[in-house]
């Protein structure tokens, strides 16, 4: 299904959300590219709201990558937090770490694959998957591979909540999947639809 503002609508119940899709330019891993929003834009190009003055619009992503980072770890966890789901984040990141994905959020050339959810009355960013063709590539691949190089996810998992929180939903994953008949089920529902 394509992700746009009809998509958004339905997945949300609401309308006038903010988009983007992230947009692989370089091997960027979240580190702070500066307190230039233009350095922002061509990572993050937006799918709604694409008049919307560009302060206002990647304002958000540019506090969270550039401020957060000079921030001290207890007033980083609250500062991400209203503007990045962390919990969403690391659930995002545990299904992506159990499909082996060698290419979205600790991709190995930089972040790719997701799109960008925000609420038009809110600061807090949401990922969304996207292309998943490179799933289930090196199925043997250690679940912290390439964690610490991602500096939103290297901060977040250095809280023993967030880090319990991302061991949790792997564990929830494989407890799921392991269910006899599982897979078979998601088969044949995914085929019937």
């Amino acid at each position: 299904e394509e992700i746009d503002k009809q998509f958004l609508a339905s997945a949300t119940g609401r309308d006038g959300d903010v988009l983007f899709e992230y947009k692989w330019v370089t091997a960027w891993r979240g580190e702070d590219l500066g307190p230039q929003v233009e350095a922002y834009v061509p990572l993050f190009e937006a799918r709604t709201h694409e008049k919307d003055p560009v302060d206002t619009l990647h304002g958000p992503l540019r506090d969270l990558f550039s401020t957060g980072a000079s921030l001290a770890p207890d007033e980083w966890r609250a500062y991400a937090d209203a503007r990045v789901d962390l919990r969403q984040l690391l659930t995002y990141l545990a299904v992506e770490t159990f499909v082996a994905d060698e290419d979205g959020l600790l991709g190995g050339e930089g972040m790719n694959n997701f799109y960008v959810h925000r609420p038009a009355d809110g600061l807090q960013h949401r990922l969304l998957p996207w292309d998943k063709d490179k799933a289930f590539g090196d199925v043997g691949a250690s679940i912290w591979l390439r964690a610490d190089e991602n500096a939103l996810v290297r901060r977040a998992l250095a809280f023993p909540d967030l880090r319990a929180h991302y061991l949790d939903e792997l564990q929830r994953l494989v407890a799921l999947t392991s269910e006899e008949g599982w897979w078979a089920a998601r088969l044949e529902a995914l085929v019937s639809t």
